[in-house]
C-alpha cells in the first residue's frame, strides 16, 4: 500500500477543497496541513517585507482546511461537527488524536475507505 506523496496529497485536497462529503487519508490531511503552514509562513514573510497586513489570507487558508479536516474525521467514523471542539483549547487534544488515528478499514456511513479500498483493488487484480 503506497502512501501518497506531498504533491499528490495536496493536489487531491485542493481538488476537493469545498467538498465535505467522503473520507480523506491521514497522508492527505497532514500533507495539506503542512502546505497550509508553509503558505502561512510565506504570507508572514511577505507581510513583514512589504509592511502590509495579510491576515485575511491567513483566515482564508484556515477556512480551506475545514473540509479536509471534516473528511479526515469521517475517515475515522466521526462527524465533522466535532471540529467545534477546537473552539476550546482543550478540544484540540481529542481532535489531534482522532486526526492521527488510522482509517476505518471497512466502509462506514461516510463511504468506503480510501486507504483500504486501494489495497483491496490492488490485490484483486492478481
Amino acid at each position: 500500500m503506497e502512501t501518497p506523496s506531498f504533491g499528490k496529497s495536496v493536489n487531491l485536497a485542493c481538488s476537493r477543497l469545498l467538498t465535505f462529503k467522503g473520507r480523506s487519508r491521514r497522508s492527505e490531511f497532514w500533507w495539506f496541513y503542512l502546505f497550509i503552514v508553509i503558505c502561512l509562513v510565506i504570507l508572514e514573510v511577505m507581510a513583514a517585507i512589504f509592511e502590509i497586513d495579510l491576515s485575511g489570507g491567513a483566515t482564508v487558508l484556515n477556512i480551506f482546511s475545514i473540509p479536509v479536516a471534516t473528511r479526515r474525521l469521517h475517515d475515522t467514523g466521526r462527524s465533522g461537527w466535532l471540529q467545534l471542539l477546537s473552539l476550546t483549547i482543550i478540544g484540540y487534544i481529542p481532535l489531534i488524536i482522532w486526526w492521527a488515528q488510522d482509517s476505518d478499514k471497512s466502509e462506514n456511513k461516510y463511504g468506503p475507505s480510501p486507504k483500504y479500498q486501494d489495497s483491496s483493488n490492488a490485490g484483486s487484480s492478481n
